[in-house]
Formats: structure tokens, C-alpha cells, sequence
């Protein structure tokens, strides 16, 4: 039996907005092309084979199960927070939740989960995210 490919999606928040979107739009141009390109290799890798180069890596301790991509770019860091969706009944997906910007090399002021450490650990985490009728949201939707 053929593996079902991994899709990507975003959280969608109980005021239906989707921060990582939001976030992801207002990024300049190439920060935000270097975000999506990763996303999309990780996706096609698919997530649990890809290695992470630094581009890729998975949070521990509160955020234990959400992973982030991270790109650096004038002095800043920013950094994309997501979810691998396993138990999806359409497929497998990685969720994007939210995004953040910092200086380099300065610690997060008060990180918070935003309530992703709880959507991490549900055993119906379907219900927190959504996509296009299936289709990938980041092949060109983004920096058309």
C-alpha cells in the first residue's frame, strides 16, 4: 500500500484567523520565501525522514511536539511554529500554527505556547486545522 503524501495547512484559531498566515504575510519577501521553501521541503520529504539542517527542528520542554523552521535574515530570527499531523483522517499534514520574529541571538521575551503545547498532545488534532480542499496552501498561494 503507497504512502499517503503529507499535506500542510494552517491553524485556524477560535476567531477563525489563521496566525501563521497572518504572520507569514507580513514577513518581507525573501524571509518569507526562505519559510515557505522550507516548509514545502519538509512536507515533500516527507516530515519524518527530513533532516533539519537547522532549518528544521523540534522544540523540548513546555512546546515538547511542535517543530519550527527557522530563518535567519537582517539581523532577525524568524521562526514558524508547527504541528505533524499523523492521525488526520484525509492523510498525514503539517499544521503551521503561528510565527515570530526576534533580534539574533536574544533570548524570546516570556515564550509562550499559545495554547499549541495542548494542541501538540490531543489525540484528534484534525480538528485544529484547516487546508484547501487538500491542496497544498503554500505552492504559490503566498508570493503569487
Amino acid at each position: 500500500m503507497a504512502r499517503r503524501p503529507w499535506r500542510d495547512g494552517f491553524f485556524v484559531a477560535t476567531d477563525d484567523s489563521k496566525p501563521a498566515e497572518e504572520w507569514l504575510l507580513g514577513l518581507p519577501t525573501t524571509p518569507a520565501a526562505e519559510v515557505i521553501a522550507v516548509v514545502m521541503a519538509v512536507r515533500d520529504a516527507p516530515p519524518p525522514t527530513f533532516a533539519g539542517g537547522g532549518k528544521w527542528e523540534a522544540i523540548h520542554g513546555e512546546m515538547a511536539g511542535i517543530y519550527e523552521v527557522r530563518c535567519h535574515q537582517g539581523g532577525q530570527l524568524h521562526r514558524m511554529f508547527c504541528l505533524l499531523d499523523r492521525i488526520h483522517p484525509d492523510g498525514p499534514a503539517l499544521v503551521m500554527l503561528d510565527g515570530d520574529s526576534k533580534p539574533d541571538r536574544k533570548p524570546c521575551p516570556s515564550p509562550s505556547t499559545g495554547g499549541y503545547a495542548s494542541t501538540a498532545t490531543r489525540t484528534t488534532p484534525a480538528a485544529a486545522w484547516t487546508s484547501a480542499s487538500g491542496e497544498h496552501l503554500l505552492d504559490g498561494h503566498l508570493l503569487a
